[in-house]
């Protein structure tokens, strides 16, 4: 169970990490800042003119030791602030997923007015039986607006971290505005008339994983970060973790399989953009097996020209795991993610 499989990855860390910590702790050159257990992973801070790096990986149970690098937005170029285009959270696929008729009372149709989003993967026939409840949806992003009119937010469901992936005292709140924008999506609501979210009855969690954010909404996060709120979201049970991120120093992030695989095994499902690079090309993340990658559809069904898809072989891996298949496609899924309608920080949308 959920409880046994956590409890297993912190035991491991912690067993694991100990001859580290020990070095460090006689070691004034070298200071551990943070330990992770969703990937088996300290992050440590070294003077290179003292201690070289080559000195870390002799220590027992070291095994890789890279920068802790940036993650950004997995946003097209087309991108404002007022007209969010490439969010493709909304979930379909060209074939029906399930084939069975749903077996769940059918709750009251709903007559409010859906966005064009919404009414491509068909919503209002789904939300005859579920409209998300008993779900939970942790959203890593640039933050969220706690006080938009779509968006409902308990200040216990936010956390926010710096660049180690150490817990940052702050209130819920959007460094950017493409946090808010993809929270509505999910689980937004219907205070303008028109029903923005896709499960308007999950409950929503949010980790500003990236909140170094400039101008024009370019917004970035460590892979740290990243570590955090992916850890943060499988301690707190969340059902579903959604990231629409990308980057490091190539396309396929090996750091990152680890806490992708850990967060499925322990019962998150792990869900990532597929990237707006074009055809031919995949992110980490999203290009992980085993993850939920999502591309973006247009207004017509066809597929977005920057929407990212790819044919992998595990040999594209420096150490691909024993259980994944010799090939595999991204994305996923497409659904619609141009122009999508929905919350902006400060009561707006967009």
């Amino acid at each position: 169970d959920r409880e046994s499989r956590v409890g297993s990855m912190q035991a491991h860390a912690t067993t694991t990490q100990l001859p580290f910590e020990r070095f460090a702790e006689g070691n004034p050159n070298v200071e551990v800042n943070r330990s992770f257990w969703v990937t088996n992973a300290l992050v440590v801070t070294v003077d290179t003119d003292r201690i070289p790096l080559q000195r870390l990986g002799a220590v027992d149970n070291v095994e890789r030791i890279h920068e802790n690098y940036n993650l950004s937005l997995a946003t097209t170029t087309t991108a404002t602030a007022t007209s969010q285009s490439g969010d493709s959270k909304s979930l379909t696929s060209p074939q029906p997923l399930m084939t069975q008729q749903p077996v769940a009372p059918q709750l009251e149709p709903t007559t409010t007015q859906t966005t064009d989003g919404l009414a491509q993967i068909n919503v209002a026939n789904a939300w005859k039986y579920t409209r998300g409840g008993s779900t939970s949806i942790a959203v890593l992003d640039t933050g969220v607006d706690p006080t938009h009119p779509d968006i409902d937010i308990d200040p216990s469901n936010w956390n926010d971290w710096d660049t180690d992936g150490s817990p940052r005292d702050t209130a819920p709140q959007d460094y950017g505005s493409h946090g808010t924008h993809v929270s509505g999506t999910a689980v937004g609501g219907n205070a303008s008339g028109t029903h923005i979210g896709v499960a308007p009855d999950a409950e929503l969690y949010h980790g500003a994983a990236l909140n170094n954010c400039g101008s024009e909404n370019k917004c970035s996060g460590t892979v740290a970060q990243l570590y955090a709120g992916m850890q943060w979201a499988v301690d707190k049970e969340v059902d579903v973790i959604s990231m629409s991120l990308g980057g490091g120093p190539n396309n396929y992030i090996q750091d990152l399989v680890p806490a992708v695989r850990n967060a499925e095994n322990a019962g998150t499902v792990v869900i990532a953009a597929a990237g707006n690079e074009g055809a031919d090309t995949s992110i980490s993340p999203g290009n992980i097996y085993g993850s939920v990658s999502v591309g973006a559809t247009t207004a017509d069904g066809a597929i977005a020209g920057f929407s990212n898809s790819d044919t992998i072989s595990a040999s594209d891996w420096e150490d691909p795991p024993d259980d994944w298949p010799s090939t595999y496609t991204v994305p996923t899924v497409a659904a619609p993610g141009t122009y999508i309608y929905s919350s902006l920080p400060d009561d707006r949308y967009g």
